[in-house]
């Protein structure tokens, strides 16, 4: 396994139940119940999310987890909105508010940066899309008309407009990216079928292709062949 990709696997990612670190499994297959689960978007799940923690509860006190995930909640707003080709080490750094050698003293470097950054943001998307989930799985109709609508609204494009730029890296060799990329599209493609009604998985991938090709459709401003699909 490449070594970006191990760095993806093994990152020691922030829950932001209080101020709790977990190693995430790296395996999303690992958690076959897609509505069930409480991780984010292709990023399996902590275990604590929507947890009631004794610890969380002492006070004010400012830790160095603390501080690294406000770093990382600073620098998350800064890539959704200025996207991935902007984010090299010292504009991140500069978002946060610290230098960038101060930045390399909470992340091993670059890489986990970026994969700390993608994790919160994966995180916030699972957050708006479990908002929007029915309670009750839909028919693959109704479920890709709120899909479509869902995916081009003004909340969740940018999160997509970030997929299609980790996919571009991804279609480009790049390992880090295609890991990132592959982990996501699979949490997608799990949360579709846990929203579809009846078990069908060949349903579930047909959905996932559609809204992709709407969102590349989009972004390269066909909208009039996108409204008629």
């Amino acid at each position: 396994m490449p070594v970006a990709v191990t760095q993806v696997a093994t990152t020691a990612w922030k829950c932001r139940t209080g101020s709790i670190d977990r190693d995430h499994d790296a395996s999303f297959a690992a958690n076959p119940s897609p509505r069930s689960r409480t991780g984010c978007m292709g990023f399996p799940n902590c275990g604590i999310h929507g947890t009631t923690v004794p610890d969380c509860a002492q006070g004010p006190r400012v830790t160095p987890t603390d501080k690294r995930s406000d770093l990382i909640d600073h620098m998350a707003d800064f890539v959704l909105a200025r996207g991935l080709a902007a984010a090299s080490l010292r504009p991140l750094a500069a978002a946060a508010g610290i230098s960038d050698r101060m930045l390399l003293y909470y992340f091993k470097d670059k890489p986990a940066v970026i994969a700390a950054v993608l994790h919160c943001l994966a995180q916030r998307l699972t957050t708006r899309l479990s908002a929007s989930a029915s309670p009750q799985p839909l028919p693959a109709g109704r479920l890709r008309r709120h899909l479509f609508q869902l995916t081009s609204s003004d909340e969740v494009w940018p999160y997509m407009q970030l997929w299609l730029e980790i996919a571009a890296r991804a279609a480009r060799g790049d390992a880090f990216f295609f890991a990132v990329g592959h982990q996501i599209g699979q949490g997608f493609l799990g949360w579709i079928a846990a929203q579809l009604e009846g078990a069908n998985p060949t349903e579930a991938l047909r959905l996932l292709t559609l809204v992709e090709g709407r969102l590349l459709l989009k972004s390269i401003g066909l909208r009039d062949i996108d409204a008629q699909a």
